[in-house]
């Protein structure tokens, strides 16, 4: 299945992606972010692109401290 990570709110949590919407990561966005973490191992979807995209209410600076740190999934 395709999803537009897009249209999903993203957080850094330990060193992985949990998209949701609207605050909450129901079964739709829990196979989302499953699907977002395995194209970020397989170089299809880039950290930088994450760091663009995203929509959460995470601050930038604590996504940008998780890239300096090396989180990934």
């Amino acid at each position: 299945m395709k999803y537009d990570f897009s249209q999903y709110e993203k957080k850094l949590v330990g060193n992985t992606w949990v998209l949701g919407k609207n605050g909450l990561t129901d079964q739709d966005a829990a196979k989302a972010s499953l699907a977002n973490n395995e194209a970020i191992k397989k170089g299809e979807v880039s950290l930088i692109q994450i760091f663009t995209s995203n929509k959460s209410k995470q601050p930038k600076k604590d996504i940008i401290f998780g890239l300096e740190k090396g989180y990934r999934s």
